[in-house]
């Protein structure tokens, strides 16, 4: 049982309860007994079955406690179900068991690690092939990458620039994600030109 009441102030003064504020008069307070007592003008239940299910997700040190994140009655029962829900849908992806779909999801990290590594293999073997196809020039030079990230266009023009005197520019990217671009030059004041560049 929640039991909500009024003490009297000479009650209220021999009374050990829970309370963040100073208060003297109109003293709300909530009890649960042996279980918690605390002064509190909130709405409460009249007893504690009608909270329902009670589900902790996670917690965080707060000013030298610990502040918990909650869920109760209907609301933790919804979530409950849309995790069944996700787990289901999960496991049938990934063609697991339920029970097992935490080692069937480590198991496809692994190997998306190792086909990223194959792929980065691949990417290696491919900038070498073009680099030793790169002409020396007195001139500029420009690439247009269909793929790679920024790190795999800076590393490819560390290697080009040695194939030109004068501007070496590597440019990706679509109209949908976006562009990137990377430009080298050991003969040129490039910070002058990004301006420029950025606008086109």
């Amino acid at each position: 049982p929640v039991k909500a009441y009024y003490p009297s102030e000479s009650e209220l003064e021999s009374m050990d309860y829970r309370s963040k504020l100073d208060l003297k008069e109109n003293v709300r307070i909530v009890e649960i007994q042996g279980v918690d007592k605390c002064a509190c003008c909130a709405p409460h239940v009249t007893n504690t079955g009608e909270v329902g299910i009670i589900k902790i997700l996670d917690f965080m040190r707060y000013k030298g406690g610990v502040r918990l994140q909650a869920l109760c009655g209907l609301d933790a029962l919804e979530d409950y179900g849309r995790r069944c829900s996700q787990i289901y849908s999960i496991s049938t992806k990934i063609s697991a068991k339920q029970s097992d779909i935490e080692s069937g999801v480590d198991r496809l990290l692994l190997e998306i690690e190792s086909l990223k590594a194959k792929i980065g293999g691949i990417k290696k073997e491919n900038r070498e092939y073009k680099l030793q196809r790169i002409v020396y020039t007195e001139g500029n030079i420009c690439f247009f990458e269909d793929e790679g990230d920024i790190a795999d266009m800076r590393h490819f023009a560390n290697e080009a620039i040695k194939k030109c005197s004068g501007i070496c520019g590597v440019f990706g990217g679509d109209d949908t994600s976006g562009y990137r671009y990377v430009i080298m030059s050991r003969s040129v004041n490039l910070k002058e030109k990004i301006p420029e560049i950025n606008t086109a």
